[in-house]
C-alpha cells in the first residue's frame, strides 16, 4: 500500500515538473495571439533537380502549388525559385529580403540531408548530427537557416517538405546558453537532466572549482528557467511545420510530397493555423513519416497565413 502511494506521489511530481518546465508552451496553445500582418512576403523553393543531390520528382509541383496558395497573401512580394535558379545565394538573398516584412513565409520542397554518422560534440546538436537543405549548387546547414531567421523583423513561418526536417530551422549547441531556451522536444527526464548538466558545465567553466557542486538542484533549475525566459524574449516568433522527424525520410512522387498534399487538402480559406495543422496530422496518420510542429512565441492563433 505504502509502495503504491509512494509511486503515485512520485508520478504526480514528475507530471508537475513536466507541466512547469513546459508551461509557456502549454499556455501558448490556449492564449496564442490572433495577429494580422501589415505586409507578408513569401519565398517558395522547389528543387526538382539539384546538382549536388540529384532529382526530386514532385518538388517543383509542390512549390508551384504553394505559390498559388500563398500568392493572395503576399502583399509584400513573393519569390518562386526552381532547380538551377534556386542556388544557395539566390535563396539566401530572397529569404533575407522577405524577413524584412511583418510576416515571412518560407516554403521548401526537395532533398533534405543529415550527417551520415553521429559525431559526439562535433556538430553541437542533440542528435550529434547536422541537418541541411539541398539547393542547386550547395547545401544550407540548419544553423545557417536559424541565423538567417534571427534577422526577422516580425513573425516567421517555415514549411519544410523534405527528409530529416524536424529541426531544420536551427542548430542547438550544448555549450551555448540558447540550448536551454530552444529545446524543441517533449519533456523527458533524460532531456531534462541533459539541460541541467549543460548548465552545470557552463557554470563550472566560469567559476572556481567546487562552485558547481555547491549549487543545489533547485538553484540550477531556477537559473536554467531564468536564462530560457530571457533568451526567448529576444527570439522572433516562429512557427515551423516539418514533414518528418530528424531521423525520418519524407515521401512523395510526381504528384507532389505527401506532406505538402496533406497541407493543401487541409487548407480552406479562413481556417486557423491550428485547424490546418490538425488536418495535416489526421491525413498523415498512416504515413511512414510523422509531421513535426514547433513554435516559439505567439502570433499564430488566428487565420492561417495572415
Amino acid at each position: 500500500m505504502l509502495t503504491a502511494i509512494a509511486f503515485g506521489v512520485f508520478g504526480l511530481g514528475i507530471a508537475g515538473a513536466a507541466i512547469g518546465l513546459n508551461w509557456n508552451r502549454i499556455r501558448g496553445m490556449f492564449d496564442d495571439k490572433a495577429v494580422v500582418s501589415k505586409d507578408t512576403a513569401v519565398v517558395c523553393v522547389g528543387m526538382d533537380n539539384s546538382k549536388i543531390a540529384g532529382k526530386c520528382p514532385g518538388a517543383g509541383l509542390d512549390a508551384n502549388n504553394m505559390y498559388e496558395l500563398l500568392k493572395p497573401y503576399a502583399n509584400g512580394g513573393i519569390s518562386l525559385l526552381h532547380s538551377q535558379h534556386a542556388t544557395y545565394n539566390a535563396v539566401l538573398n530572397a529569404l533575407s529580403q522577405a524577413l524584412k516584412h511583418d510576416l515571412c513565409i518560407f516554403f521548401y520542397s526537395g532533398h533534405g540531408g543529415r550527417d551520415e554518422k553521429a559525431r559526439q560534440g562535433a556538430s553541437g546538436e542533440t542528435d550529434d548530427r547536422n541537418e541541411y537543405l539541398c539547393f542547386y549548387d550547395r547545401m544550407m546547414v540548419d544553423d545557417v537557416v536559424w541565423n538567417t531567421i534571427l534577422q526577422a523583423k516580425g513573425r516567421v513561418v517555415c514549411i519544410f517538405d523534405c527528409c530529416h526536417s524536424g529541426t531544420m530551422y536551427r542548430v542547438l549547441d550544448r555549450d551555448d546558453p540558447s540550448f536551454s531556451a530552444f529545446y524543441p522536444y517533449p519533456f523527458t527526464l533524460r532531456r531534462f537532466f541533459d539541460r541541467i548538466d549543460a548548465k552545470r558545465k557552463r557554470l563550472a567553466d566560469r567559476k572556481p572549482d567546487g562552485y558547481m557542486l555547491s549549487m543545489s538542484f533547485d538553484e540550477v533549475t531556477e537559473q536554467v528557467a531564468k536564462e530560457s525566459d530571457e533568451l526567448a524574449r529576444g527570439t522572433p516568433d516562429l512557427l515551423c511545420w516539418s514533414a518528418a522527424r530528424e531521423y525520418e525520410y519524407s515521401y512523395g512522387g510526381t504528384s507532389g510530397g505527401i506532406f505538402t498534399n496533406a497541407l493543401l487538402a487541409s487548407y480552406n480559406k479562413g481556417r486557423t493555423y491550428q485547424k490546418v495543422w490538425d488536418g495535416i496530422v489526421k491525413r498523415m496518420k498512416k504515413e511512414p513519416n510523422e509531421p513535426v510542429k514547433t513554435q516559439f512565441g505567439e502570433g499564430f492563433g488566428g487565420k492561417v497565413f495572415t
